[in-house]
């Protein structure tokens, strides 16, 4: 939703505090620890937190201490989601949570491959193609 408001800033200024306001709770949220994040996914996990934040402080739509504080949150979950990478089990290999418990054969995006491109494409500095199939672009 935040990046709804952050790319609707040219239609209307008043965006800018919509988007202000959803990702200082946002922020605030992942910082808390109350989050319900309890993987390295790119769909729902800390890769995606990674993408997500640092996809909302490129540009110059935010005053810079918001910026500086996305990229720190950014920082923070792509060291987590690479942190969970379970080497005992082989490269590249995350587990994903479930209602039925952790997994660790996935679909593509839920796996090892999507942590990659999460946190690859979160510091390109340019939009990955794919990236318009989640609607981050």
């Amino acid at each position: 939703i935040a990046a709804t408001f952050k790319n609707a800033i040219p239609l209307d200024p008043a965006n800018a505090q919509r988007a202000v306001r959803m990702i200082e709770s946002g922020i605030a949220q992942y910082a808390s620890g109350a989050h319900g994040i309890r993987d390295a996914t790119l769909c729902h996990g800390q890769a995606g937190v990674a993408l997500t934040f640092e996809y909302l402080a490129q540009g110059d739509a935010f005053e810079p201490a918001l910026t500086a504080a996305l990229r720190n949150a950014a920082l923070k979950a792509s060291g987590e989601a690479l942190g969970e990478e379970r080497r005992d089990l082989g490269d590249c290999v995350y587990f994903h949570w479930t209602p039925e418990g952790m997994k660790s054969k996935m679909s593509f995006l839920e796996g090892g491959p999507g942590v990659a491109l999460a946190i690859s494409a979160a510091y390109a500095g340019a939009p990955r193609p794919w990236m318009n199939l989640l609607a981050y672009y």
